[in-house]
């Protein structure tokens, strides 16, 4: 049965402006606490993870002095040689009990219905419901708006819970004034474990009653008793705590944060340990879920004043709340995510200290990064420029009439152009015109070195073979041999040079560097040279500092060579001897 009252109310713009109003302070103190939520939460002390370090020993056997005032887990029977019993419960074995007490009472529920009207009032229709129904904690009548024919009377009988003074786990000593103990079960109640005091009957297995009406039809002030109770023994129970050797007890444990551990559980440790990291999951999850809530509907209200001066057109009003709504949601989704994780981050100092370690490796390569973009912006800006240059130097070569500066110039920017990797195939037939006519050395190097390094690169040796017969060749050689040096394949290439003309092997420097310090390579170019057809007849010009040679002959080179071995070797015995002299044709 229930009954309904109804009241309508209207309230005007003006006054829903400043109520709104005075709703953005409290609603900036809920976002604001929401915070506070939050980062609490995801500090609180898991305290199934202090559990699984607890010392494991058996609960019939002395424990080792190691785990004294250590925390502890043991697993046995709970059991007390006391008995406990209620006003209405007779004595029996039981470990604990609680008298549930209820009375058959009035519930005031309300609810509201709210139309906004054209001009920004509001009309509110509240529909009050009051209902009859059993419960622990009946609600003050006199705060009921309609409390005729609804009033609750006092409650004569409360709850109340008892346990015995001493018990013991195995052969450990039990505090249970102190300890939380495990789940409680209803039991059968019969005349033979109840005492009928103050007008209480038993109305059923499970009930005493005592009022006007009956167990199956009460009247408001009736009340009903239960009892749940905790089995002495308990077979299977699993203690955590601190252990008192001395003494053979369990005390409270207290661990990270001051988190008490002192609680008993029926059932095994492994299943204790679940049990606990159920409790903390749910909890972190109701936590999160208030923090978010308080967030949101903090958000919420300080938009609220906007929405109520749109209601001055109600469409516009319930547009504003529903957009208000979807962006304060988001903005309290996120905020609440980045919350949690930064919280979590902050109660962990690995996890702070490996964030820390991330940010600072992020800043690095971001800064490294921003500084290659703006290399290749420099580079690309550069590159746009060097178009223009090899496109001018392009024409300078192309152009008769030039002077020294002006070739010198062309030719050290082709050669910068090649060694930089940059395609210099427009102005190669150029580059071969101008080393086929011009004789200035400065000029020939450059031109030398670029061509060389252009068809090295290419792989296309006859060229670079038809450039060695010129008269300066020797550049080209040099070039090639510098080139090859750098790319560790010297070796490949010395029957190509050979075959070109040993005499600028002789000559040159850098093969003299390559082969001093390498015998076998040193008798694998005299090999080469030795066999090589070739009518020419060359002085190798480093020679003339160790040999007495008259400029009026030609040395043979296959009788030049045992001494420029001599020479390399450094072969004191062989230096400054006269050489026997050959004729040539």
């Amino acid at each position: 049965m229930s009954d309904q009252f109804k009241e309508v109310t209207t309230k005007g713009w003006g006054s829903r402006i400043l109520d709104s109003i005075k709703g953005v302070l409290s609603g900036f103190l809920m976002f604001i606490v929401s915070f506070g939520v939050l980062y609490w939460n995801e500090g609180r002390v898991d305290i199934s993870k202090i559990a699984k370090t607890a010392i494991e020993f058996e609960s019939t056997s002395q424990s080792s002095p190691a785990a004294d005032k250590k925390l502890i887990s043991t697993t046995g029977i709970l059991k007390s040689n006391d008995k406990i019993g209620d006003t209405y419960l007779m004595e029996g074995n039981y470990i604990a009990l609680k008298r549930n007490v209820e009375m058959y009472a009035w519930k005031e529920e309300k609810q509201e219905k709210s139309t906004k009207n054209t001009g920004g009032s509001e009309t509110t229709e509240t529909t009050y419901t009051y209902k009859k129904e059993w419960t622990i904690d009946p609600e003050n009548s006199g705060n009921f708006r309609i409390t005729e024919g609804h009033l609750n009377p006092q409650m004569t009988l409360n709850s109340n819970s008892v346990s015995v003074k001493n018990a013991e786990l195995g052969i450990y000593n039990v505090y249970m004034s102190q300890v939380s103990l495990p789940q409680y079960r209803d039991i059968r109640l019969n005349n033979s474990n109840i005492i009928l005091n103050d007008n209480l009957k038993l109305a059923s297995d499970q009930y005493l009653f005592k009022g006007s009406g009956s167990i199956s039809s009460p009247e408001i002030g009736d009340v009903r008793v239960s009892y749940s109770v905790i089995h002495n023994p308990l077979d299977t129970a699993t203690i955590f705590g601190k252990l008192d050797l001395a003494n053979k007890k369990v005390s409270p444990f207290y661990g990270e944060k001051n988190t008490k551990l002192y609680r008993i559980f029926e059932g095994t440790r492994d299943s204790a340990i679940s049990t606990m990291k159920t409790e903390h999951t749910i909890l972190t999850w109701i936590f999160r879920g208030i923090g978010f809530a308080l967030m949101w509907f903090g958000l919420w209200a300080l938009s609220e004043p906007i929405s109520v001066l749109l209601d001055v057109l109600p469409i516009f009003g319930s547009i504003g709340r529903v957009g208000f709504g979807l962006v304060t949601f988001v903005i309290s989704f996120v905020l609440s995510i980045i919350t949690i994780i930064v919280s979590m981050i902050i109660h962990n100092l690995i996890a702070l200290i490996v964030v820390i370690l991330g940010t600072v490796f992020g800043i690095v390569w971001y800064l490294k990064n921003k500084r290659k973009k703006q290399l290749a912006v420099t580079a690309n800006s550069a590159n746009t420029m060097d178009k223009m240059e090899f496109e001018k130097n392009r024409k300078m070569l192309e152009t008769s009439g030039l002077g020294f500066d002006e070739l010198a110039k062309s030719a050290a920017f082709f050669k910068k152009a090649a060694e930089d990797g940059e395609d210099i195939s427009p102005v190669v037939e150029s580059l071969k015109k101008l080393f086929s006519r011009c004789s200035q050395v400065p000029i020939m190097q450059n031109i030398a070195d670029a061509l060389t390094i252009y068809y090295v690169n290419k792989k296309e040796l006859e060229p670079l073979k038809e450039l060695l017969k010129t008269t300066c060749g020797d550049l080209v050689l040099q070039a090639a041999i510098k080139k090859y040096n750098k790319e560790s394949n010297f070796e490949f290439t010395l029957p190509f040079l050979v075959d070109i003309d040993p005499g600028h092997i002789v000559y040159s420097d850098e093969i003299k560097k390559y082969i001093k310090a390498d015998k076998e390579k040193l008798l694998k170019v005299i090999k080469m040279m030795n066999e090589h057809k070739h009518s020419r007849y060359l002085i190798p010009e480093f020679l003339k500092n160790y040999f007495t040679i008259s400029n009026e002959y030609q040395l043979d080179v296959s009788v030049a060579l045992p001494y420029l071995a001599a020479m390399l070797f450094e072969d004191e015995n062989n230096k400054k001897m006269q050489l026997p002299h050959y004729t040539g044709q």
